[in-house]
């Protein structure tokens, strides 16, 4: 499987349209993006997805098979399971066969430079409907409601096969197994045609906006993944003006706690973009009056494992001392031994607390005096 990335790419919609940071496209222009772990792993489980929809196999017979340099294990089976699991019930429901990593464009911007590729999408002629599927692997919330890539997918799929009199509903589904919600893993937000060419005329004021040289950068969560971040001002001045106050920790008001709080992980993320800039100049020659580049000692790894036990094993040294073993998952180890055995010794911890978005799908919890603990700690509440 392999994603196209256009100028102007679907999954970074949520960056360019004209509510959030058009500018950040050409502010990003001769920036190189690195893929991280992560994103080796859910092209990984994209790929994995693709080959069961695509072969008719079941995501337990590719146990032990390679995607994207990642062996299948029961994790990434369980995971991508939800996902194939959802389309494959569509298929039943529509009487057809998803159409499955397909490039469509957003052909009615008269461009060539809008274009995407959904993971599965169905067109149910029979139905008048539309249904885009977005299968997402990570731990973050992701909105179904607003969602900016499923939306220009869907304008994309009704400009590149002329649907526009052939539907009449559109349904944008985000599968994400990772994430607790209480609606469960897959949800749905479903348009009419008329709000979907309002989604079609957003996609082009927003592009109109990219274009215009006069236009400025507006910062804002959008910037988490932006690759200019570290080279733009209005994005700096947005961390300074909601990382830091003037005023005592005690005399912090809630509100404005409230927005430190919520900076907290844009600020790390501003400060690692930063870092890797620093570096990158510094690699390429720049000079800096109080930094240098040095050498960073990495940690050593053996070369051939089996022939250094084997090794050792002839000089007399027990096998068990050269390693340092740790219990498989329960998860793993419940299709071993079985869920009786399994809840005979193992016990689920109690949950800690974790203070987070209201759009978070968990449900919040009643707090009543479990805050007692931090009484002595009196943050100052401008709104009583």
């Amino acid at each position: 499987m392999s994603k196209q990335h256009a100028k102007y790419n679907f999954s970074s919609s949520y960056r360019w349209v004209e509510d959030a940071c058009p500018v950040s496209v050409r502010m990003s222009e001769g920036y190189d993006n690195p893929s991280t772990p992560d994103d080796e792993l859910g092209t990984a489980k994209h790929a994995l997805g693709e080959f069961i929809l695509r072969m008719g196999v079941s995501a337990s017979e590719c146990l032990g098979m390679e995607f994207n340099g990642h062996v299948v294990d029961l994790a990434m089976i369980e995971d991508i399971s939800v996902y194939t699991s959802y389309i494959l019930s569509r298929s039943i429901i529509y009487d057809e066969r998803p159409i499955i990593e397909n490039t469509v464009k957003m052909k009615s911007l008269g461009r060539d430079d809008c274009y995407g590729t959904p993971d599965s999408y169905f067109i149910a002629y029979e139905h008048r409907k539309l249904e885009v599927m977005d299968y997402k692997g990570g731990f973050d919330f992701v909105d179904a409601v607003g969602n900016t890539q499923t939306a220009a997918c869907a304008v994309a799929i009704i400009d590149t096969y002329g649907l526009e009199d052939l539907i009449d509903t559109v349904e944008t589904t985000v599968v994400q197994p990772n994430f607790y919600h209480a609606h469960g893993p897959a949800r749905s937000v479903t348009y009419s045609m008329a709000e979907m060419l309002e989604w079609r005329e957003k996609f082009r004021r927003s592009i109109i906006l990219a274009e215009d040289k006069d236009s400025r950068p507006k910062a804002g969560k959008h910037c988490k993944h932006c690759l200019a971040q570290a080279n733009c001002r209005t994005r700096m001045n947005h961390v300074l003006d909601n990382a830091y106050i003037e005023v005592p920790m005690n005399d912090i008001s809630i509100p404005e706690l409230e927005q430190l709080y919520l900076s907290i992980s844009s600020v790390k993320v501003f400060q690692e973009k930063v870092k890797d800039r620093m570096l990158a100049l510094a690699l390429k020659g720049t000079k800096f009056d109080d930094l240098k580049v040095v050498h960073k000692q990495g940690r050593a790894v053996c070369e051939d494992e089996k022939v250094f036990v084997e090794e050792s094993i002839e000089a007399g040294h027990d096998e068990g001392s050269l390693y340092n073993t740790k219990l498989k998952s329960k998860t793993d180890l419940t299709r071993i031994v079985g869920k009786k055995v399994i809840s005979q010794h193992f016990i689920r911890p109690l949950p800690s607390k974790l203070l987070t978005s209201r759009h978070d799908g968990r449900p919040a919890i009643h707090l009543e005096d479990d805050f007692s603990a931090f009484n002595d700690y009196t943050v100052k509440d401008t709104n009583s």
